[in-house]
């Protein structure tokens, strides 16, 4: 019979396995002596000559294939991890073209998923040249303190038409569906403004499209407003503090 503490992966420290600067000849003996353990018992269970337990049944082949796939699966998924967390992040000076600079975003973006966020920023500090690593340095530890905050900002730098394209997605969404979470009408309205600054779309099919979210009577009230000034007036009003979504057809 297969070991249990040999399936379950999570009784192999990926720390034995790895260092910060790759696997060393110990880490790489380990392993081969764990695959070599894990194989004799495989051939053990297959033949039905096992001796951990004399009434174990014969396990079928089909059952012996279907553990050296699921062993393969979680090696294959360690190795993943470990390949990632060596990788190094490719060099960028942000002159390079949008699809270079899409797929250099891409490949960080597998390796953020692996890497603390204070490493990978380290990591993009150490790839960075020319304009992009003054960049970089200008925002660094301040306005960019997590993975998250540098992805923002390093989009709306390199990446205007992407971001914009994003933003636009994300505005007509909110006037399409409402808001994602529970709002007063005139917080949503404000997020909307805010939005609007990039996007410029018009005031009279926004406001439209926020009547057909209110399900009240007055809804024709927002329809009538002039500017955005009135528009917050509205959403002040205390039966408009709340109102239900639902898709504009």
């Amino acid at each position: 019979m297969i070991s249990k503490d040999l399936l379950n992966t999570d009784s192999i420290d990926e720390r034995d396995l790895i260092t910060e600067e790759g696997p060393n000849d110990k880490d790489e003996h380990s392993w081969h002596r764990v695959k070599q353990q894990l194989e004799q018992e495989l051939v053990s269970a297959n033949n039905g000559t096992s001796h951990k337990n004399p009434n174990t049944t014969k396990l079928s082949e089909e059952t012996v294939w279907e553990k050296q796939t699921e062993m393969l699966y979680e090696f294959t998924k360690i190795f993943e991890k470990m390949n990632l967390k060596n990788k190094f992040v490719k060099e960028f000076d942000g002159t390079e073209n949008i699809k270079v600079i899409e797929t250099w975003l891409s490949e960080l973006e597998v390796m953020a998923k692996v890497i603390p966020s204070d490493e990978i920023l380290l990591r993009i500090r150490a790839s960075f040249r020319g304009i992009a690593r003054d960049w970089f340095e200008a925002y660094f530890e301040e306005e960019i303190k997590t993975y998250d905050d540098f992805k923002i900002r390093f989009k709306k730098k390199f990446m205007p038409e992407t971001n914009l394209c994003d933003a636009k997605l994300k505005f007509f969404n909110l006037l399409n569906f409402g808001p994602v979470k529970e709002r007063s009408l005139l917080s949503y309205v404000y997020l909307l403004k805010r939005l609007n600054k990039e996007i410029k779309e018009d005031f009279e099919l926004i406001k439209l499209a926020i009547s057909k979210h209110t399900e009240t009577k007055d809804s024709n009230t927002i329809r009538d407003v002039k500017d955005w000034d009135e528009l917050f007036n509205v959403g002040n009003y205390k039966y408009f503090n709340k109102f239900f979504t639902h898709e504009i057809n």
